[in-house]
């Protein structure tokens, strides 16, 4: 997607995407399996939960290779 010098861009338009993604430590997990990941899309409200920063990279992929208009069926095919 080409911007020109003071054009803007916003949510309402189709190549504009949001993901959010929030990572934390879980305390109570097992050791060595101890953080835990969410990817959030804010455009259709969905969220994936994840345990291994290489799944959420793989699912955030999966995301930015899928069309943009819908929402795809299956954006985490990693982890349930």
């Amino acid at each position: 997607m080409k911007v020109n010098k003071g054009e803007q861009v916003t949510a309402a338009d189709p190549a504009y995407r949001v993901f959010i993604v929030r990572c934390w430590d879980d305390g109570e997990a097992p050791e060595g399996n101890a953080s835990r990941f969410v990817l959030e899309i804010p455009r259709t409200n969905e969220r994936y939960g994840f345990t291994s920063p290489e799944n959420l990279l793989k699912a955030l992929q999966y995301q930015l290779d899928s069309p943009r208009a819908t929402a795809v069926s299956n954006p985490n095919p990693l982890e349930k």
